[in-house]
């Protein structure tokens, strides 16, 4: 298993989201859709565009991964994700977006803006999600949902910058529409250098 940088399960925020969160726009913390205790992150919330950032204390990787769970209301066209980056250089990151691409699916993007990969999710229900990455020209992506593989990729994961590593997490919404608005809540959030022994353990198991 790799090595715990730190967790999150949103319970100790009142809200919106504070520190050490930085760079917060509209994201509330919200106490009626929650995975394990009562409080989760929303992305996107009633349409309007989101923003917090929460840095991992270094550059980390490769490799690096996270676990989470995630849940998303709508399959509408949005650009909400959870997006992991280099806050210090010219870096769009690899995002995580579960919704917008077609009915019930989901796509992870590549730093350029390109799709790696599309997968398809469940709306409205907490679903485990750990996120492999390693950024290199030979680079790779692994996205394990609820236990099962969903998708791969094997390519420049860099950036513009040559980026070869993490150094933040993004809970962004923006440009969010059509209705049924598509909100986004990221629950139990663990962030980890290194590599997970078993992609059925997660930080939060249950």
């Amino acid at each position: 298993m790799g090595t715990l940088i730190w967790s999150d399960n949103f319970e100790s925020y009142a809200s919106p989201i504070s520190a050490p969160w930085t760079s917060i726009t509209n994201t509330p913390i919200s106490s009626t859709v929650a995975h394990g205790g009562t409080k989760s992150a929303m992305l996107g919330a009633g349409g309007s565009a989101s923003n917090a950032v929460r840095a991992l204390g270094s550059n980390v990787g490769p490799p690096f991964y996270a676990d989470f769970w995630l849940n998303v209301n709508s399959s509408s066209s949005t650009n909400a994700f959870v997006k992991f980056y280099d806050t210090g250089l010219t870096d769009n990151g690899i995002a995580l977006k579960p919704a917008g691409v077609s009915s019930g699916n989901g796509s992870v993007v590549l730093p350029g803006g390109g799709s790696a990969f599309t997968y398809a999710i469940t709306n409205n229900v907490w679903h485990h999600i750990l996120f492999e990455i390693v950024r290199a020209v030979a680079g790779t992506l692994k996205l394990t949902i609820d236990g099962v593989v969903v998708g791969t990729y094997a390519g420049n994961t860099r950036g513009s910058s040559n980026q070869t590593y993490v150094s933040a997490v993004g809970l962004v919404g923006a440009s969010i529409g059509p209705s049924p608005i598509a909100e986004i809540w990221v629950d139990d959030l663990g962030t980890y250098s290194g590599t997970p022994y078993d992609p059925t353990k997660f930080l939060f198991a249950t």
